[in-house]
Formats: structure tokens, C-alpha cells, sequence
């Protein structure tokens, strides 16, 4: 039985069964109520973690008609679509990679102890990274340490028994952190290296996130490498 208590709740009600009519003006269809698309029940998202688990996705899909957009939505995130489905409008999302984030807290001043083994656990090594190891690694916080800087390079002093030694700090230092998928070489960029008086060490980004441009292309011309048959035969698109 109907629950209607007042004028507003027939014509609710009325509006509520009323069969949709559609109307065309100017080549324009128009309803006289909303719609509701029907949406198809879309597959659960694989949650990966390497770029190489997309293209086995891809290779392993033997459908004739099977087409995919893969999509770099940042240096640590890929996804793989599918193509537009020209009825309802949407892409399926199938699989999306998210690479481990191994990178180092930029922009704070750290223990000299546990800079030291960021700089060797979560870094590519290169000409840089060994100096900067070699200049920290022998400096003790008791062995009466004294920082000079001239606001572009730093010199320590460090108290070796009775000889002080001098070690300058290269300023700034090119360096490749861990920051997007394992399968491409990392990208380098310019770091500047500050140590204070109580023996903390940091390390500022200075390059205004070029590097990111560059992980991208990587990322792109990665994919682009293992999928180039599939990419040739039209089966996937790749959107960096």
C-alpha cells in the first residue's frame, strides 16, 4: 500500500514510474527525466609492482581482440586500461604498477651514521657518492670537529690525535637515488650536500624535478622496447 501524505509525494511518485520520453531537437537527443547508464561489472585491478608484470600481462593475453592503453601517471606509477568502450564511455582499469619508494628523506638534517648508510643502501654509487663517502666516513663526533663554509662549499676540520686534516665537500653533488622502477637506469641529479656543527649531514634536491621529466622517458622507452611488436601490430597505445 502507498504512503502518500501529501501532493509533493504523488507526483513524486508519478515522476518516479513514468516512462522516459525522448525528444530530438537540432539533431540533439533530450529526456524529460535523468538516466541512468547501466555500467558493466568491471574486473578486479591487478596491483603490481614492477613495469615487467604489465608486459607479461600483455604477451600472455592471447585474445585476437584484446587493445590496451597504457598510461606513466608519475615516475613510480603505470597502469594498463583498456581501450574506449564507445557505449558507455570508460576505460577498465586491469593492472596498475606501483614501484617500491626507496629514496632517502631529502631536506632534513640526518645522524652522520645514518646518512652514511642511506648513501650506500639507497643510492646507484657513483663518482660523487664515493667522494662524499670518503669525506664523512672517517669524521667522529669526538674527535673535535669544526665546519667552515663560504655558502657554496663546506671544508672540515677533523682532529686526528695531534694533525688536524682538511676534507672539502664537494658542492653540488650528482647523485641517483632509488625513486622509480628498477627495470631502467635511475636518473642523476644535482644535490646540494650542507653538514652542520653536530656532525648532521643533508641533502637538498637542486635540479627543479628535471629529473622526473627524464624517469618518464625512461619509463616510456622501456615499454615502448619490450612492446614494440604489440605496439606495431596496434594492440597497445602508450600515453607518457
Amino acid at each position: 500500500m502507498l504512503d502518500i501524505k501529501n501532493l509533493n509525494d504523488v507526483m513524486n511518485y508519478v515522476e518516479e514510474n513514468q516512462e522516459p520520453k525522448i525528444t530530438e531537437v537540432a539533431g540533439q537527443q533530450f529526456s524529460n527525466k535523468k538516466l541512468y547508464p547501466v555500467v558493466k561489472q568491471e574486473a578486479d585491478c591487478l596491483h603490481v609492482r614492477t613495469l615487467d608484470a604489465i608486459v607479461q600481462y600483455v604477451k600472455a593475453d592471447e585474445a585476437e581482440e584484446s587493445k590496451y592503453v597504457i598510461t606513466i601517471d608519475g615516475v613510480r606509477d603505470v597502469s594498463l586500461r583498456s581501450v574506449l568502450d564507445t557505449k558507455t564511455r570508460q576505460r577498465e582499469k586491469l593492472v596498475h604498477a606501483s614501484a617500491e619508494d626507496y629514496s632517502p628523506d631529502f631536506g632534513y638534517f640526518l645522524n652522520l651514521e645514518t646518512f652514511l648508510i642511506a648513501l650506500r643502501s639507497r643510492f646507484v654509487p657513483t663518482d660523487h657518492s664515493v667522494l662524499v663517502l670518503q669525506a664523512l666516513g672517517n669524521v667522529k663526533r669526538d674527535e673535535g670537529v669544526n665546519v667552515e663554509d663560504d655558502g657554496i662549499s663546506q671544508q672540515i676540520t677533523a682532529k686526528k690525535g695531534v694533525s688536524y686534516e682538511n676534507e672539502t665537500l664537494p658542492n653540488p653533488v650528482v647523485l641517483k637515488p632509488f625513486r622509480t622502477f628498477p627495470e631502467i637506469e635511475q636518473p642523476e641529479s644535482e644535490f646540494v650536500l650542507r653538514l652542520n656543527n653536530n656532525i648532521e649531514a643533508r641533502l637538498d634536491e637542486a635540479d627543479g624535478g628535471v629529473w622526473r621529466v627524464i624517469a618518464i622517458q625512461r619509463i616510456y622507452e622501456y615499454l615502448a622496447a619490450e612492446l614494440a611488436t604489440e605496439i606495431e601490430a596496434g594492440e597497445v597505445i602508450i600515453l607518457g
